[in-house]
């Protein structure tokens, strides 16, 4: 994101929903119009610690992703760890 904010831009926060600033949801869009723009992005790492501990502790995992409606194929290359 820093390459592409403007030099006295500074983020504050949190955002949710419908609480970002038009600027930022027009960044986070051109973000995901790059196919495989996820591809890359670092591991959340708690949220990997908590996946594998639940593993072990016995449950069954699913995760759950909104439906891609605009491009169904887009789904089908995701894939989690």
């Amino acid at each position: 994101m820093d390459k592409i904010k403007e030099p006295r831009e500074f983020l504050f926060g949190p955002f949710f929903g419908d609480n970002l600033p038009d600027y930022l949801k027009q960044r986070i869009d051109m973000i995901r119009r790059q196919p495989g723009w996820w591809k890359n992005l670092e591991k959340f790492k708690l949220g990997f610690d908590v996946l594998e501990e639940a593993r072990k502790q016995g449950f069954e995992v699913y995760i759950l992703t909104k439906d891609l409606v605009q491009n169904q194929k887009l789904g089908e290359k995701k894939q989690f760890g």
